[in-house]
């Protein structure tokens, strides 16, 4: 596959793309829209803006206090740019002064909104995530969305590509440290993309694999799945990234239109069809 000895930042630059994010368990299934723009080069990297829109839990507007503060926090804090190598890596936030002069801003809405020991708990928590640019970064990385959406291509130049003993550092507990799994990469073709399966083990603990489908054009991601489940137990927690082609197109031709809900994200549920808890074990 020698397309993948082209820069990538030099296909990738310029594109604009919105994904629906789905997290799925065996009673829950969540999701929102993800906002990402390739802007501009730095350097030998680029410039990614990443903003999160519309959250919904189990195909609805959830009205829990601790999601409808989720999203009023998360407006406050995106849209974010990071820095990222042609390779994957997440490297800084590119904006971290706007993005924490913006959320000190929201917060004092907030506190007059939002009382109690929870929403305070809450509040703090994101504060000592935004102390510096290393502590949000690092807190950034936690999200699982994160260690899915940003992941390095290390069978690229692999014999046969394919890499053995591989580390893949991935949330099990969100917002957590991080996990380790060692595991193989292995990079496949067709003509609908190029495909990069990762499949690795938590020493005793769990099983992770992901796969992700790449355009073999500018190289950004079709689409991409992951499950992780623990040995002993069959059910698996599921992640899937797909993106969202009509939504793309709006855009472009409405782009001073005031954004609404997608109709296929309150009614036909195109890209996050219900799962059955039969579909996760």
């Amino acid at each position: 596959m020698t397309s993948f000895n082209h820069p990538i930042k030099k296909r990738i630059e310029g594109t604009h793309n919105f994904y629906g994010i789905e997290v799925i368990n065996a009673t829950t299934q969540i999701q929102y829209v993800l906002d990402v723009a390739y802007v501009s080069s730095i350097g030998s990297d680029y410039n990614c803006r990443l903003n999160r829109q519309q959250f919904f839990s189990n195909g609805k507007q959830s009205k829990r206090l601790v999601d409808v503060l989720a999203e009023k926090c998360m407006n406050a804090i995106y849209p974010i740019h990071f820095l990222v190598t042609p390779f994957g890596e997440m490297k800084s936030i590119v904006n971290f002064v706007e993005v924490k002069q913006r959320w000190e801003t929201s917060l004092k809405k907030l506190k007059v909104a939002y009382k109690g020991e929870f929403a305070t708990q809450y509040f703090d928590q994101i504060n000592q995530n935004l102390q510096n640019e290393g502590t949000f970064l690092e807190s950034l990385k936690n999200d699982s969305l994160f260690s899915i959406f940003f992941f390095k291509i290390v069978a690229l130049y692999e014999k046969n590509q394919i890499k053995n003993n591989v580390t893949y550092s991935f949330p099990v507990v969100p917002y957590q440290a991080l996990s380790n799994f060692i595991g193989t990469q292995k990079i496949t073709s067709d003509d609908k993309g190029m495909y990069i399966n990762f499949k690795g083990e938590e020493e005793k603990k769990g099983i992770l694999e992901i796969t992700h489908c790449i355009d073999k054009e500018d190289f950004t991601i079709q689409k991409a799945r992951a499950s992780y489940r623990q040995k002993d137990n069959e059910e698996a927690i599921i992640y899937k990234i797909t993106k969202l082609t009509e939504r793309q197109k709006k855009y472009k031709e409405k782009i001073e239109a005031k954004e609404e809900i997608p109709k296929e994200l309150v009614k036909k549920k195109k890209w996050f069809p219900l799962f059955k808890k039969k579909n996760l074990i």
